[in-house]
């Protein structure tokens, strides 16, 4: 999974909360014995987040966006994102931030024993 903003400064948080209810972020990025890690954190924008594992497991993943911080840059921030599988991509929808009123933004993705993906 890939975030990106093209604006100045601003400091977007990603968070991946996984079917076992693990959360990865900038402050917890890996779990021991788990192939998934969080990769990459910007923190001033134009900037990308990073997550990514070897294996998708079955269940419901949570894909959050948090608008951390806009730095003195008062425009809303536009976020991006992408979920890359082994079986293709898929993009999620982009979203406007604004700072300090909407600040959050989540969306949702199934896998399938069979490692279908399904947008929810």
């Amino acid at each position: 999974i890939i975030i990106q903003w093209p604006t100045l400064k601003h400091d977007i948080d990603l968070k991946v909360v996984a079917p076992s209810k693990k959360q990865y972020d900038f402050k917890r990025r890996s779990y021991k014995g788990n192939p998934a890690q969080f990769t990459l954190d910007s923190r001033t924008g134009p900037g990308s987040e990073v997550w990514q594992t070897s294996e998708l497991e079955p269940g419901v993943y949570r894909v959050k966006y948090k608008f951390y911080n806009q730095y003195g840059n008062k425009e809303d921030a536009k976020v991006q994102g992408r979920v890359f599988t082994k079986s293709g991509s898929f993009e999620l929808p982009e979203k406007t931030l604004k700072f300090p009123a909407k600040r959050n933004a989540e969306f949702r993705f199934s896998v399938s024993e069979d490692g279908k993906i399904k947008v929810l």
